[in-house]
């Protein structure tokens, strides 16, 4: 039996006998879901997060490989990355009624996240890239290869999307401000219900 089964155990009863009849079905699902979440650690959601980002990324590119990054799914992917670190942040700091708690675990998932997002997306363009140099939103990119005097377009590829400072720093801000966000809003939501009890 793992850990977590009791807890998981003392949730379902929690669930059918209390919140259930008060809250209706949709209601009392919510926090069922919201109960369960709060026991997965940031590192996971961190590592939840990058794999689908990063399957999303390998799958699309499979089946629609000329399709460029449009304004719409870049900002829809960096609305659920930030929801999803949020949500992340939320969960921590109402664990612990700490915000720093929040701001940790957004800055854990967020590089997590982004480190296995940024490898799935080198295993792309090491499988693609024969197609890839021919998409729209590629145009600068190779500009900047043939102003280069480059030979090899592979080796000159792997050192633009090499990894950087900001590729761990970015992260661990985006993700911790995130997290306080989330931690902050959980925190000041649970407050007054505390005060009327």
């Amino acid at each position: 039996m793992t850990k977590n089964s009791p807890v998981i155990g003392d949730l379902v009863e929690e669930y059918r006998e209390v919140i259930l009849p008060a809250r209706g079905r949709v209601r009392a699902t919510l926090w069922f879901a919201r109960q369960l979440a709060s026991l997965v650690r940031p590192w996971m959601w961190g590592a939840i997060l990058g794999l689908t980002l990063g399957a999303e990324n390998l799958v699309s590119t499979a089946l629609w490989p000329l399709a460029p990054d449009t304004p719409l799914l870049m900002l829809t992917l960096v609305t659920i990355v930030l929801g999803s670190l949020a949500l992340t942040g939320a969960s921590a700091a109402r664990q612990r009624q700490r915000v720093w708690d929040g701001v940790v675990a957004g800055a854990v998932a967020g590089l997590i996240a982004m480190v296995l997002s940024a490898t799935a997306n080198r295993i792309r363009i090491a499988m693609f890239l024969d197609v890839l140099q021919y998409r729209d939103d590629w145009v600068g990119l190779m500009q900047r290869f043939h102003a280069s005097g480059a030979t090899d377009l592979r080796t000159f590829v792997r050192h633009e999307y090499s990894p950087s400072a900001w590729g761990v720093v970015g992260p661990l801000i985006v993700g911790g401000i995130a997290g306080a966000i989330g931690g902050l809003t959980a925190l000041r939501r649970s407050r007054p219900s505390r005060a009327r009890a």
